[in-house]
Formats: structure tokens, sequence, C-alpha cells
């Protein structure tokens, strides 16, 4: 056995771009007014990331009804408006992604400057839910034949482990990771490796560094009719130079939860089955003892505690793959020189059905 620590994800959102996702949809509206019209939002979204509109009143000299007054519009990923001095309409009008709005007159003056709305668009099953953390939320694509997510950091990468979590893929699926010097994909990419199938959790070892990756999926025959990713990494991984000890502990547990009428329990609802790990480590060395407690640091940070991968052997990383979260101590014991003995917990994050 050799274990290994997946925590230095790579990856944000913004650089990866899937090949399909499911149209997203748009909420309901705010409105913070003084006049009578209503506004209307519509539209399938297909945006990548989820975002909120806003839509606010900026003239009424031509006159304060629909169609005559103006308005300006953005969305939270604008730092201004990305247009103004737009006629208000009785009918839909585009916006951008999909996203369009109206008005219909009420009794009295339509619009005041400054009213304005607010709503959200969504896409559900988009990219943002690759790194997002939970296992319940996920990328869907809307074909299985040839599906793909392209990634850009914006840099040249070194990448030592590929994770794709929680994901539907058939054993006849066909995995492939590529690495590029070109955000070009015809011909022969600089490098290019099929991934092994695993169930549920699919981790891979390389080490190569490139400024254009992808990962291509082939499952032609998966009878869901997409292809599904709760969580993705491209990074570094951790591996200390003595391994876990023999007498690591793994469970089988049920994520439970009562199920009550009044104050009484009449039973119990089953929300995922986890593998919760305890990972006794009996000879550390100052340096890998250095290489937890930045680990433990870094999936422990102010804002929230991060998942991480664990393989419990990386030289059969079809098995004894886990996604959760470390537990919030780890005792060290003295032992002889600069040797020390560590405890870690690990709680795994199931997959609720979905």
């Amino acid at each position: 056995m050799s274990i290994r620590f997946m925590y230095q994800n790579l990856l944000a959102a913004s650089m990866i771009t899937p090949s399909s996702a499911p149209v997203g949809v748009v909420g309901g509206i705010v409105p913070q007014k003084t006049g009578s019209a209503e506004m209307f939002a519509q539209g399938s979204y297909t945006g990548d990331d989820d975002v909120q509109f806003t839509v606010e009143i900026d003239s009424i000299s031509g006159g304060a009804e629909v169609g005559q007054a103006t308005y300006r519009w953005k969305t939270s990923a604008y730092t201004s408006w990305v247009a103004t001095g737009q006629t208000t309409k009785d009918y839909y009008l585009a916006l951008e992604a999909g996203v369009e709005i109206k008005w219909s007159s009420g009794t009295g003056s339509d619009f005041a400057v400054g009213d304005n709305w607010t709503f959200n668009a969504s896409r559900p099953r988009g990219r943002n839910n690759l790194v997002n953390g939970s296992p319940n939320e996920e990328w869907r694509s809307t074909g299985v034949a040839s599906e793909r997510l392209d990634i850009r950091p914006g840099a040249i990468i070194n990448v030592t482990a590929a994770c794709i979590g929680h994901h539907n893929l058939t054993e006849d699926a066909v995995i492939t990771i590529i690495g590029h010097t070109a955000d070009t994909w015809v011909g022969d990419p600089a490098y290019s490796a099929v991934i092994p199938w695993a169930a549920d959790q699919i981790v891979f070892f390389l080490d190569k560094s490139y400024f254009f990756w992808r990962l291509q999926f082939e499952d032609s025959t998966n009878p869901d009719g997409y292809i599904r990713v709760a969580n993705l990494f491209l990074g570094t991984y951790f591996a200390p130079a003595r391994d876990v000890s023999a007498d690591l502990v793994e469970e089988y547990s049920a994520n439970l939860v009562n199920l009550t009428a009044g104050e009484n329990i009449i039973g119990r609802h089953v929300r995922g089955l986890a593998h919760p790990l305890q990972l006794p480590f009996t000879s550390v060395g100052a340096a890998d003892l250095a290489g937890f407690r930045a680990m433990f640091a870094a999936v422990h940070n102010l804002d929230a505690a991060l998942p991480l991968w664990v393989c419990l052997d990386h030289a059969a990383p079809g098995q004894g793959v886990y996604f959760g979260l470390l537990g919030g101590s780890m005792p060290r014991r003295p032992r002889t020189g600069t040797r020390s003995a560590l405890d870690l917990t690990f709680d795994e994050l199931p997959r609720a059905a979905c």
C-alpha cells in the first residue's frame, strides 16, 4: 500500500468549458419600485455561471409609461452596465444567454427613475458543480457518444493526479485525459492517456505539465442518456514517505436521518452509504509532519472545511478511493528522535439518491 491525498485542486469553474450541459432557469423577480408597471422574465439560460440580473429605469424624459421610459441592465458578472437607454416594451426583449424581459402597464405612472428589478439565472447542472465540493450537485452532458471538459488554466500547470468523482460512466466508457501546448485539438496532442474505469470515484496518477487540458468521455451505451460528474480534480498529491499503519480502520456506515411525528421518532431515512476512515501513522518524519500540517491547514481554512480525495493504495487506484473531509483534530505523539505518530480521521461525503 501507499496512501495518497489529493487536496491541492488547481481547477476553478471559470477554467472549464463543457461540451454540453442542460439549459438553466430564470428565477423569481424581486422589485424595488414606486411605479405601477410589472416586469416579467423568462428564458432557457445558457450562461456558464449562475448570475443575478439587475434591470433599472434610467430615464422617463420621453414619458413614464411602457414604450416611453428607458432602462439599463447588468448582471453580477459585470462591473458596469451592459446597456443603457433601452426602451421598455410590452413584448419580450432579449438580454443575454437566452434571458428575456418585458413589462405590463399598471394604474397611474408605470415608472419612476430608479425603479429596479433583480432576478437570478442559474445552470443547475453546469460547470460550477464540478468544483463546489458537493457530491449531490453535478455537471451533466446532453449526450454520451463524445463529450468533453476543456480546461484552460491560463498558465502551465503540473498535474500529478486527476480525480473524477461521483460519476455515472459505465465499464464500457473510454475516458481520455489530454494535455497540449496550444488551445487547438486538431491532430495529435502532446500528451494523451486512457484513464482506467472504476465505479463511483476514479483517480489517475501522472506527472505532466501543460497549458491546456481536456477530459474526453465516450460512453455511447450509457443507459442514462447523459454523463454525470459531481466533482473534478486536477492537481498534485501528498504522499508521506511512510505509509499508513496496518491498523487503519475502514468502516461502512449509513448516513441516517430520523423521521419524526411530533416528538416521536417513527423511522429513519438513509441519505447515502459512507466509508469513515481511521488513519494512524506510526512513524512520521519531520518533512512529512510539515506536509501533514500543511494539508490540515489547507482543508481547514477560515471559511469552510474543504473536501479532498484519499487513495489508500496508489498501485490499485480502482478501489479504496474516497471523497470527504478530514476530521477536526490531528493528535501527535512524539517518537524516537524527530519522528512522530499521527492519528487522522476521514469522513466520506456520501452521495444521496438524486
